[in-house]
């Protein structure tokens, strides 16, 4: 077992700017306990600039604050704002403050199919990078301003600026290594990979009852069951593209064409045993039977700008999904040439055009689901509608589409259509080109727009903090964590990087790094690297480090000292730094998983702060009571504004339990307990809150 760590100086960039954004937290307690502050540092090449959200009755010296830290010889910038109402208002009711919510709407992937955020239920279990895991809790959080991200393919997300989003980030040739959590307001330009393509719901099937008090339907027997066929669902597929369900109880499909018309009675027929009535420009079923056992399956009477996908083919298996899919392209699907300039033959695109986005989204997530590569554009002309008093309504219309070769070949492959000359023209164009299937083309955000206030929810997931969410992974809780593999209570390759990153600054108070690496819990590797520090004098550092405690050392220990040469420009002279960078060296280390944001910078009514605080000082009190556990790790999962959490868990190695009646405390008992309106965090900034020189004087270490 590989274990690896690293620790920074306090004179590192990232730790500088975390210094400073704490070190201005502090002199706002000192002067006012109920300073709300939220400050951003980012600095470098010989200007510091300052920004971010600060509500106090406290008189603040910034430039000063940063030159008693950096020295004068540096410019400073500030730019500071009042907290956000909308924080602020989650906050003054004694709830948590800073966290992420999703807009109401937004498609989770549940062992149940595709479900609407707000119709998750607790027990559901929901997609994640690690598999299925259940839902603790699903909370309205209120109605708050969001953000929407917007892919290359025209995927959008619409969330709180603040919330969580999973990238994962490649190496130099272009390989997946590791992921970071990044703030949906950061999230301009950075490669999405972390997408759930992915169906759970292998054998599900919706049905409903015909109603018993109608004697109009063409249902003999009214007890009989609809279920949801493939048959059912490629005619509602059909009836979403070209249909409609109206007022007098008539199930209309608007087709003149014999090819449709033929496909449509067979399906028809497949499912009811009887004919539709058949005019010259479409096909008719009166019936209100069909009519409220269609409504009971999500195929409701809508405008065309408000359709949605009904929920029975969100929660369908695969196959059903797919005939749905059939039926709609039948019914609306359009061929267009593109023609290619600099290449050597012209292609073909597939698309379905729609005034309303939300249908949309929703058929891009089930072809995605199914492997087919889409997209999603703006067609760019509003389509007018003019109702009977002759008043027009202009909406956007939305196409989407499958574009090329390898696009359209997996669709005939999966999907294909029913309509003969459909299937003609896609059967010639796939013969003449003669494609195989590749993957799907990576995707990535490419604008940030600010939206409305929305009613917001999020969710409470055991043992793994993220979902998806309209197929984009999120954040959702804290992390908390003790070990007894040393005095600190933290993991040894963390504090061994640590103690050495101390020991060498002790003596060289420079800008600095060191990296330190257990194979089965001995020192197999050791790197420093410190601005003004010799390579021969670092060696001889390091090695009265190791020497002078009690440490499990390999005989064929590599060390590693300064090994891009030596140094002796650094700090800011050399680099940029940012507050909240080192998130994972303030953590655990990247053997325990970070739950929120970092923790420099905000005041205790942040639950980034506090609740992390909170689930270590949990974890520790776990070990004390319960001698024969060696590890845990403490989550607990908040909403904004709501005085107490929504989940409290811990996980060890017999498993993961729920956390007692006593742990589910407010925020503002959380401040109390762990004393957090004292000007305490500079001191957190510099080494850490966790097993740090100076972290014995917390409470939530003790």
């Amino acid at each position: 077992m590989l274990y690896t760590a690293e620790s920074v100086s306090p004179r590192h960039p990232d730790k500088v700017c975390d210094i400073i954004s704490d070190a201005i937290l502090d002199e706002c307690l000192k002067q006012d306990v109920n300073s709300r502050v939220a400050i951003e540092t980012m600095g470098g090449h010989g200007i510091i600039t300052v920004t971010g959200e600060l509500t106090t009755e406290a008189y603040v010296d910034v430039p000063k604050i940063v030159k008693d830290i950096v020295g004068d010889k540096i410019g400073v910038q500030v730019n500071i704002v009042k907290q956000s109402p909308e924080i602020s208002r989650g906050v003054d009711k004694g709830g948590a403050g800073d966290q992420g919510c999703l807009k109401k709407g937004t498609l989770v992937n549940t062992n149940c199919g595709w479900k609407k955020i707000e119709e998750v239920e607790i027990g559901n279990l929901v997609a994640t990078t690690k598999g299925y895991k259940k839902v603790y809790n699903v909370q309205k959080t209120g109605e708050l301003s969001t953000v929407t991200l917007i892919t290359n393919k025209g995927r959008k997300l619409t969330l709180t600026p603040d919330h969580l989003v999973k990238v994962p980030l490649k190496n130099d040739n272009g390989e997946l290594k590791k992921s970071k959590w990044f703030e949906a307001n950061d999230m301009l330009n950075k490669d999405f990979f972390n997408f759930d393509t992915t169906n759970s719901c292998e054998k599900h099937s919706a049905n409903t009852k015909i109603p018993d008090n109608y004697n109009g339907g063409l249902l003999k027997n009214k007890s009989e069951k609809i279920i949801l066929t493939e048959n059912l669902a490629y005619l509602f597929g059909f009836l979403i593209g070209d249909g409609s369900i109206n007022n007098d109880n008539s199930i209309c499909f608007a087709v003149k064409k014999e090819d449709k018309k033929n496909s449509i009675k067979k399906y028809w027929k497949n499912c009811f045993n009887e004919e539709l009535k058949d005019y010259d420009n479409g096909l008719t079923c009166y019936s209100i039977c069909y009519r409220e056992a269609f409504d009971k399956l999500g195929l409701l009477k809508r405008k065309s700008y408000r359709k949605e996908i009904p929920w029975s083919i969100l929660q369908s298996n695969p196959k059903i999904q797919a005939s749905f899919l059939r039926g709609w392209f039948d019914a609306d699907g359009s061929f267009i040439k593109i023609e290619r300039e600099n290449r050597k033959n012209d292609t073909f695109k597939l698309k379905i055009s729609s005034v309303s986005e939300d249908l949309v989204q929703q058929g891009f997530l089930l072809l995605q689901g199914l492997g087919i590569d889409c997209s999603i554009t703006d067609q760019g002309t509003a389509v007018g509608v003019k109702n009977s008093s002759g008043i027009t309504s202009r909406h956007k219309c939305w196409n989407l589409n499958i574009v090329g070769g390898n696009s359209l070949y997996q669709f005939n492959r999966l999907i294909g259509f029913d309509v003969k000359y459909k299937e003609d023209k896609l059967s010639n164009f796939l013969e003449t080109y003669k494609i195989i299937y590749t993957s799907i083309k990576k995707e990535f955000i490419v604008k940030i727009e600010s939206d409305s206030a929305y009613e917001v929810y999020d969710l409470s997931i055991e043992e793994f903090p993220e979902f998806f969410a309209n197929g984009v992974c999120v954040h959702n809780c804290m992390t908390g964590y003790a070990c007894r593999e040393n005095e600190e209570m933290i993991p040894q390759e963390l504090y061994l990087a640590r103690s050495l990153c101390k020991f060498i600054y002790d003596k060289y108070p420079e800008d600095g790094k060191t990296q330190v690496t257990l194979s089965c819990g001995e020192i197999s590797h050791i790197v420093a690297s410190f601005n003004n520090v010799e390579e021969d004098c670092l060696r001889e550092l390091i090695s009265q480090w190791y020497l002078s405690g009690d440490f499990k050392i390999m005989p064929t220990v590599q060390i590693y000292a300064n090994p891009a040469g030596d140094w002796s420009i650094g700090s800011f002279e050399a680099d940029t730094g940012l507050t909240g960078r080192k998130i994972v060296v303030d953590n655990y280390g990247p053997r325990v998983p970070v739950g929120g944001g970092c923790y420099s910078s905000k005041d205790a009514t942040k639950v980034d702060r506090t609740g992390a605080y909170y689930a270590r000082y949990l974890a520790i009190k776990y070990l004390k009571e319960n001698q024969d556990c060696n590890e845990v790790t403490v989550k607990i999962a908040f909403v904004i504004g709501l005085e107490l959490p929504v989940m409290v868990a811990y996980e060890t190695k017999h498993g993961i339990i729920d956390g007692g009646n006593e742990d589910y405390i407010t925020v503002e008992e959380m401040i109390a307990l762990l004393d957090l309106r004292k000007p305490i965090f500079k001191a957190t900034a510099e080494w850490g809150a966790y097993g740090s020189p100076k972290s014995h004087n917390f409470r939530w270490n003790s």
